[in-house]
């Protein structure tokens, strides 16, 4: 069985038009394209959405990760985050004791 190269492509949701542009210019046409990115991340300070408009395109498939493995489940990090992703306004007031999310009222 013969092994074919793959590229792993990481933090996709940061790359802009240009760089990826590079990365498929420069992949052998015998190789395969593993992208990786989080939707929910900010986009590229560049030009392009290249995450975003993949996914838009419904011409690749995509799957979607649900399990949290940076902080722990009752992170009030990963709760906020799960609040916004519903649609849901997040209760934001500092708690007592420690916390690992703190908000600052504007001024």
């Amino acid at each position: 069985m013969s092994q074919l190269p793959v590229v792993i492509e990481e933090i996709l949701c940061s790359v802009k038009h240009g760089l990826m542009h590079a990365v498929l210019k420069a992949l052998p046409p015998e190789a395969g394209l593993l992208m990786v990115g989080d939707p929910d991340q900010l986009p590229s300070v560049g030009p392009g959405q290249v995450l975003a408009d993949l996914i838009a395109a419904k011409t690749i498939p995509e799957v979607h990760l649900t399990e949290v493995f940076r902080q722990a489940a009752q992170s009030r990090i990963i709760q906020t985050a799960h609040q916004i992703n519903a649609g849901h306004m997040p209760d934001l007031r500092n708690p007592e004791g420690l916390s690992d999310l703190a908000s600052f009222p504007g001024t």
